[in-house]
């Protein structure tokens, strides 16, 4: 009797020595170079498992050639977002999407609070200014700085790093925190007040900070008309998607001062062209899209390769995609 055949195993991106082991004994693994809709439409077409990164292309059409073939039976997101696969479509199509929702929950986290104190405390321009031969002028008349525990934070998205955001900044800093989420939230970890709508938490937060994943509801939720409602001077922070703010609008808020700072980590798109309008912004402080990149963030993710296994052994996925978040 012949030897059933092993699992074919696509995997678009990098992943871990240990994360690559696991697969290679649980079937013929096979790396691509690209992500792209092209490469991954032919890839799946002898493929039982899909593996992915941020970056690569799962659209409809890599879907439909996929359950055009019939084999695909997984795909491995080795991240939070799902936003580059198209989940509804798979989901239709009888593929199992699954990621890891909490992999990077406090890397994004501990970077969020980085972000607020480096724009907050002027901290990437003291240490350029100070290099460049200034000190005493820096250290002139009353700073324009309040402390952390006599502002509001303004919380958008209470899921995991929302929460964890507002558990460092109320417990470890004492800031009081308000929230808005399109679903109900119940008991949290630290006091926090619920609000109505986002506008209502932009009008009344000194920091506004994004924890949303990219989808239609939330695709340029901050533009032009959202930063009106901002409170004068406040400090917006994305640690999401890039797609959710409109950086032009964003760009000139903080020209015109209607924003007193941002903290940027991810943008539309990625890596930000040369002509990007935040890179010219003022009063910025902007990171290439690290926030998950620690250590444990990172071999946290490329455990999604255990759950793609397990699909293919018949067991029920551990963190399957929601395909609403698609």
């Amino acid at each position: 009797m012949a030897d059933k055949p092993r699992p074919r195993i696509i995997v678009a991106g990098q992943l871990s020595e240990s994360a690559t082991e696991r697969l290679r004994n649980a079937g013929e693994v096979v790396f691509l170079k690209k992500g792209d809709e092209r490469t991954l439409s032919g890839a799946v077409m002898e493929a039982d498992a899909l593996v992915v990164r941020t970056y690569a292309e799962v659209t409809h059409k890599v879907i439909s050639a996929a359950k055009e073939a019939g084999r695909l039976r997984v795909i491995g997101r080795a991240g939070v977002g799902v936003d580059n696969i198209d989940v509804r479509a798979a989901h239709g199509a009888g593929i199992t999407v699954v990621h890891t929702p909490a992999a990077c929950t406090s890397a994004v986290a501990d970077l969020t609070v980085g972000l607020i104190l480096a724009v907050q405390r002027k901290i990437v321009v003291g240490d350029r200014k100070l290099r460049e031969g200034e000190f005493k002028s820096l250290r002139a008349g009353v700073p324009d700085v309040r402390e952390l525990q006599h502002q509001t934070l303004g919380v958008i998205g209470m899921g995991r790093i929302g929460r964890a955001v507002g558990t460092r900044l109320h417990n470890g800093f004492d800031m009081r925190v308000i929230y808005y989420d399109i679903r109900e939230i119940g008991l949290l970890p630290f006091a926090a007040e619920p609000r109505r709508s986002a506008n209502e938490v932009y009008a009344e937060a000194d920091v506004v900070t994004l924890h949303v994943p990219l989808t239609s509801l939330t695709r340029g939720m901050i533009n032009e008309a959202a930063l009106e409602q901002f409170k004068q001077g406040a400090v917006l922070i994305n640690t999401s998607r890039g797609p959710v703010v409109e950086a032009q609008a964003l760009a000139k808020a903080l020209e015109a001062g209607r924003l007193s700072g941002a903290g940027i980590d991810v943008f539309d798109p990625e890596p930000p062209p040369s002509d990007h309008p935040l890179l010219s912004a003022p009063n910025g402080v902007l990171t290439p899209h690290i926030a998950s990149r620690s250590y444990e963030g990172i071999t946290a993710m490329n455990d999604v390769v255990d759950d793609v296994i397990g699909v293919l052994t018949g067991k029920e996925p551990m963190y399957p995609a929601d395909p609403n978040l698609g």
